[in-house]
């Protein structure tokens, strides 16, 4: 099925003359609040990267057609326990639907881009709330260890077949760049975010800790207050 299904985009996109496109070329829009999804699994909020409403850059795993693309975002390890992530996300190019599932990935930092690949998992099971953005959160099998002062990065996938395509929102981050990785695209070493999309864009995304204080009862101030 997903040979015949590779074959019919593939003659689609061809007859067509339509082609994937690196980002939603959404331009500015108005962030709704309806996406809570992000903040709907069990933790502590320890990091956090609200959506900025200017666009969706390119990162799925498509399971039909070789098309291959994903954003990666840095974050600073707090010596505690990642036990799950929170994330935004932009549909274009198609009709929106649920994706298969979410690659969510943890690397080591590698001199200012992603390095080693230390966690990884297809996930299933998650949260998504309609919104613009679309709003997701899902719990990790294995918890992922954060030393203190180290910095790190996130990837988000979504896994499925064109059409439609997905993006990993942008949003207001901590001013180091998103990094860009795809073969199909044209980069097949890991890029900054402005080399590909020409603006530094950081993810919108956040991050769960085990233990301490339930997230629905702890305030911004004081989630900020614990770093």
């Amino acid at each position: 099925m997903k040979k015949i299904a590779a074959l019919v985009s593939i003659f689609a996109i061809a007859a067509s003359g339509s082609a994937f496109a690196i980002d939603s070329h959404s331009g500015n829009y108005t962030v709704t609040t309806d996406a809570l999804d992000a903040f709907d699994c069990e933790g502590v909020i320890k990091w956090e990267q609200l959506p900025n409403g200017v666009s969706g850059l390119s990162s799925q795993d498509d399971q039909c057609y070789p098309f291959l693309s994903e954003v990666a975002d840095d974050f600073m390890g707090d010596g505690e326990m990642m036990i799950g992530a929170g994330w935004w996300g932009v549909y274009w190019n198609g009709t929106p639907i649920a994706p298969d599932a979410f690659n969510l990935k943890v690397y080591a930092d590698g001199g200012g881009a992603p390095g080693e690949l230390i966690y990884s998992e297809a996930v299933t099971d998650y949260n998504e709330t309609f919104g613009d953005p679309y709003g997701y959160c899902a719990l990790l099998r294995e918890g992922v260890m954060k030393m203190d002062g180290m910095t790190y990065w996130l990837g988000v996938q979504a896994v499925f077949c064109f059409p439609p395509q997905w993006g990993y929102g942008t949003g207001e981050g901590s001013g180091s760049e998103i990094h860009f990785l795809s073969a199909f695209f044209g980069y097949p070493d890991w890029v900054p975010g402005s080399v590909v999309f020409g603006v530094p864009y950081d993810a919108a995304f956040l991050l769960y800790n085990g233990g301490e204080v339930p997230t629905e009862d702890a305030t911004w101030s004081e989630i900020k207050a614990l770093y």
